[in-house]
């Protein structure tokens, strides 16, 4: 069996590049993987002759420097893996993902292969529907997704076999434009329960802390977030923003924050647990998140959590137990949830720790199974027909 796997990021990195990772360390285990097509990789369980890369670089007066426009990216990637792809025989499975893919599945299915696209966000009409609403909103003018990549992302999923998904919020956002449930494979995320793990003495502050954590921007809908904290302007408590500016959102939450009385901007980090330790619950009220790691990893540290219906990762939330999950873009439910966990400390951590309890079903071994298991029940299937 050749089961080829293409990613258009740098693989065992962060974000996509680290479920990539899962998903294939899922197929090598599974005795199945032959190759993986990626720009980078960092050293793993994964035999290195199993790589193939494409170094995404530009030459420059200065010598090399890296790409920045994701479109020009993932298309030069896609037409690269498409002339590796031509060099194998005849392929079984191709694996590929969301906006990396086009040509080089074109190419795989030609030779035979069952395709997999994988797609971590909402389907992409969707994603431009909504978010085009939310910078209308805030008086933002932009195409949050051109046509053209609306075009071929709309092909990919179009013309392959299945394409995975990691929340029911996905799945439904493509079954509501009329693709067969049986054609979306769910696959929920995982979280490193080794890493993430709750503090095991009290804090070193009595400030009731609430955190986010993620891309600062309208996306996440953390300008609501600050707009609630404005709005209930409680005591001795801080509303903690970690993670970097999204360009179009920066002036936005920069605005909405002014005159808000303790919201701290964190920046970035390499060490999310501490952050996590040394805060009470976890606020993510996206406008739109395929899934939202950052969610289960939370849980994982013991706090309960605010989310959105149009976060993934509600499928790990039951309402009232482990959190709360409340409407999209509801600035008085957020005001709500918080000053609720605020006046009930001892549901703070009640809740948490169920949402540590919750977080143990969701392991990253389980995701890498379940993707492995049903990528090879398909192919063995479709090879038993033919």
């Amino acid at each position: 069996m050749v089961v080829i796997y293409s990613v258009g990021v740098p693989f065992n990195y962060s974000g996509l590049g680290n479920t990539a990772y899962h998903a294939a360390l899922g197929l090598y285990r599974e005795g199945i993987l032959t190759h993986i097509l990626t720009p980078d990789f960092r050293e793993c369980e994964i035999p290195k002759e199993k790589f193939s890369t494409f170094p995404l670089r530009k030459i420059t007066s200065k010598g090399h420097a890296r790409i920045r426009n994701y479109t020009i990216k993932d298309n030069l990637f896609d037409l690269w893996a498409s002339r590796k792809i031509q060099d194998f025989g005849k392929i079984n499975v191709f694996y590929g993902w969301s906006h990396h893919s086009l040509i080089s599945m074109r190419i795989a299915h030609k030779k035979g292969a069952i395709t997999f696209i994988d797609r971590q966000s909402a389907e992409i009409r969707f994603q431009r529907e909504i978010m085009g609403r939310e910078f209308k909103k805030v008086g933002v003018s932009v195409d949050f997704i051109s046509s053209r990549n609306i075009k071929k992302t709309v092909s990919e999923a179009n013309e392959t076999d299945f394409v995975v998904v990691p929340s029911t919020f996905v799945r439904n956002t493509f079954i509501d434009v009329g693709y067969p449930e049986e054609k979306i494979l769910l696959n929920p995320l995982g979280v490193d329960l080794e890493r993430f793990v709750p503090k095991n003495d009290g804090f070193e502050d009595d400030i009731f802390r609430v955190i986010f954590m993620g891309i600062l921007s309208v996306q996440k809908g953390v300008h609501y977030l600050i707009r609630a904290w404005k709005k209930l302007d409680i005591p001795k408590a801080e509303l903690l923003l970690v993670g970097g500016f999204d360009r179009l959102s920066r002036e936005v939450i920069l605005n909405e924050a002014k005159n808000g009385k303790n919201v701290i901007f964190g920046g970035g980090t390499a060490t999310p647990e501490r952050e996590f330790m040394r805060s009470n619950i976890f606020a993510f009220p996206s406008n739109q998140d395929g899934f939202g790691s950052v969610v289960l990893e939370a849980m994982a540290c013991g706090l309960p959590v605010i989310v959105s219906q149009n976060t993934g990762a509600k499928d790990c939330v039951r309402d009232g137990l482990e959190g709360f999950v409340i409407p999209t873009a509801d600035v008085d439910a957020l005001c709500d949830r918080i000053n609720y966990f605020y006046k009930n400390r001892d549901k703070v951590e009640e809740m948490g720790r169920r949402a540590r309890e919750q977080a143990l079903k969701y392991d990253w071994e389980s995701y890498r199974k379940r993707l492995a298991g049903s990528v090879a029940h398909i192919v063995t299937c479709g090879l038993s027909e033919k």
